[in-house]
């Protein structure tokens, strides 16, 4: 076991680093406790604790006078000893001894029985800390009802999330799994997890048919089993069921608040969640440009069927957020997300998703960084188990000069969410800011060899190399992004790395492509501004970099710790930027 030495929460699961609530490092046995009192075999025995049993445990019952043990032994009334001689006195103290005894007996035995239910109980009565929902399977193959499975899996991921004490594996994780056959072992060594759901799910007309299993990996054991067969309309009571009874399956016993925090519902409208499910699906399973816009269509319509539906304004915010900078300047993004946020907390004001986007809004935008601090610190305290809060505060942490602390969040986040390709790459984001290009580099070769198909890591191992000089390997690296993902943060990058390496030919060539493209798409300007950095003519990036400052572009927070900007610290015009960004020199 081991436990947090800040909060004092006890882990079960050893492959735990550090603690889910407040991420302090996680150390082996008890910290600070008094030994507790074992009673040896024989007395086991004699007090009924051998064995662990519950029928085999003493039951004792008290009265005004006597202590009776239902092991047979009964301790006698005593009676006060004032008045008597020293001989009499010394006759009772002999005649006391074997009450004194069995006095104590009972003593170790309450000891010991309530010692044994917390620390010593079999390992059948312990519960069950890490879990992973993996994707459910459309049976019926049918592309219409895709987003059933997905939303039923991430419903029982948001659920199971809030219980306190448990890991839950979180969606970009688990999704990458969906489509293959499932081998259950793997995935929770995969996934450092003890329990494994897996569920199936048939919709014939208006019914649906969902089969759901609860593996233990750990002696691969059922847990827990069980098929519905229901309306399509009562879908919403049928995950209200499954999480209720995972829940017991796991050993949780919940209190009131925490059962209706598990079973909550964001709306009872259903076509209201089956179009914010489809708006999922296009948000996540088709992550482009045309699948983000069509995501933020499904969510209108959910909003419009239900006002009150505070995850859609939550979702909508983060699909929009996620288009600032990339599609369409922040300062486009940035109304339109700070209202829906509004909207969601004043319906939830624990709605974990919309704190942390706010508090995104804070950080990326508003560079209020106090404000951002608390609001990312809420998040965290509202659900340990949300791993893009843990993420996004990592970047917080890392960008405002705080790396070391980055890298504690980035890690959690990564517990979490072990699987998920963003965050993997983002590993080794702390040590590049602090010059450590081996370590970054390195990280970002094992996120390549994990996701061949993916841009990201070979953008950061290919910056890294650049940055640490060998400039032959980092372009190489960099061109090959650039044909998964030819989006302008690649393109900046490989011309900020061209001018480096002295190709200041191909450098121009992609700062005049850049330029053209902004006529018709959003460009950030900060990836301009870094090639005329790179061509080292610094007069001409200075107006790239106001103009970033004047669109609140994101990328501008990247001035205080980005190597690139290195050779423009010393100039009065940098620091005078950074003053205005309020980010200390």
């Amino acid at each position: 076991m081991k436990r947090c030495p800040e909060c004092r929460r006890d882990y079960y699961d050893d492959t735990l680093s550090f603690c889910l609530s407040d991420g302090t490092e996680l150390v082996y046995g008890l910290v600070d406790e008094p030994p507790t009192a074992i009673l040896s075999e024989p007395g086991a025995i004699a007090t009924g604790l051998l064995g662990g049993e519950d029928q085999t445990r003493p039951q004792i019952n008290t009265t005004d006078q006597t202590a009776i043990l239902h092991t047979g032994g009964e301790a006698e009334p005593q009676k006060g000893l004032g008045g008597l001689s020293e001989k009499q006195s010394f006759s009772a103290h002999r005649a006391a001894k074997p009450l004194i005894v069995v006095g104590l007996v009972v003593v170790l035995a309450i000891g010991g029985f309530f010692g044994y239910r917390y620390f010593g109980s079999s390992t059948n009565d312990k519960r069950i800390e890490s879990i992973a929902v993996m994707p459910f399977v459309n049976e019926g193959g049918n592309a219409d009802v895709e987003y059933l499975s997905d939303g039923v899996t991430e419903s029982l991921i948001n659920s199971l999330s809030t219980l306190p004490g448990l890991k839950v594996i979180s969606r970009a994780s688990i999704f990458r799994y969906k489509g293959e056959e499932l081998d259950v072992d793997r995935a929770a060594k995969d996934l450092n997890v003890r329990a494994v759901m897996t569920g199936r799910i048939v919709q014939r007309g208006d019914t649906i048919d969902v089969s759901v299993n609860l593996t233990d990996t750990q002696n691969n054991s059922q847990l827990w089993g069980q098929h519905f067969v229901r309306k399509a309309a009562d879908i919403f009571a049928v995950q209200d069921e499954i999480a209720k009874q995972v829940t017991d399956a796991l050993r949780f016993r919940l209190s009131g608040e925490q059962e209706q925090q598990v079973t909550k519902r964001y709306t009872q409208n259903a076509e209201a969640y089956r179009l914010f499910m489809q708006g999922r699906y296009s948000m996540y399973d088709d992550a482009t440009e045309d699948g983000r816009t069509r995501a933020v269509s499904f969510f209108d319509k959910a909003i419009e069927l239900d006002p009150q539906y505070a995850l859609a304004y939550a979702a909508r915010a983060e699909t929009i957020f996620s288009m600032g900078d990339l599609t369409m300047p922040m300062s486009e993004a940035k109304p339109k997300v700070e209202q829906d946020v509004a909207t969601a907390l004043r319906i939830d004001k624990d709605l974990v998703e919309a704190v942390t986007i706010r508090a995104n809004l804070e950080f990326q935008y508003d560079w209020d960084f106090v404000r951002a601090e608390q609001d990312f610190k809420r998040a965290i305290a509202l659900n340990p188990n949300y791993a893009e809060a843990h993420h996004q505060y990592a970047w917080y942490l890392s960008l405002t000069g705080k790396p070391a602390d980055g890298l504690g969040e980035i890690k959690l986040a990564q517990q979490l969410d072990p699987v998920n390709p963003t965050i993997i790459v983002d590993l080794g984001l702390p040590y590049y800011f602090q010059r450590q290009y081996d370590q970054s580099i390195a990280l970002a070769r094992d996120a390549a060899s994990l996701f061949p198909d993916f841009f990201l890591p070979h953008k950061a191992m290919g910056e890294g190399m650049v940055d640490k000089g060998d400039f032959a390997a980092g372009i190489a690296e960099l061109e090959k992004a650039k044909t998964m993902e030819p989006t302008p943060i690649v393109t900046g990058a490989l011309g900020y790395s061209y001018a480096k390496a002295g190709r200041k030919g191909d450098a121009r060539k992609i700062l005049a492509d850049l330029k053209e493209q902004s006529k018709t798409r959003y460009v950030a300007a900060y990836w301009i501004a870094l090639i005329y950095v790179g061509l080292d003519e610094k007069d001409e990036a200075f107006p790239w970099l106001e103009k970033a400052y004047q669109d609140r572009s994101w990328w501008l927070l990247w001035a205080k710790m980005d190597p690139k900007l290195d050779s423009l610290r010393s100039d009065p015009r940098f620091k005078d930027l950074l003053k205005r960004i309020n980010l200390p020199e």
